[in-house]
């Protein structure tokens, strides 16, 4: 992928791929979902391991920069590790 352009994908889509900069928007707790779930699909802790699992993703692909943006509290898990970065 051309590093001179901006290229919007899904957590699940950019499994596999590498970007210079990835800004991850909306990860303030209750705004992200996994869109293929239900609330009938999988229990709480399932749809949690698959959340955090598509966020480990999404953070690895960044090479040289990664922000997250929240309009509220950050996850939980986000702000666990922003916290293990400052100490």
């Amino acid at each position: 992928i051309n590093d001179n352009c901006v290229t919007m994908a899904t957590m699940n889509l950019a499994i596999g791929l590498e970007f210079r900069a990835v800004i991850l928007i909306g990860c303030e707790e209750g705004c992200l979902r996994m869109g293929h779930e239900s609330e009938h699909d999988c229990d709480e802790l399932e749809s949690r391991t698959r959340l955090l699992s598509a966020l480990y993703v999404a953070c690895s692909r960044a090479r040289e920069i990664l922000s997250v943006t929240a309009a509220g509290p950050l996850l939980p898990a986000i702000s666990a590790a922003y916290d293990a970065t400052k100490s």
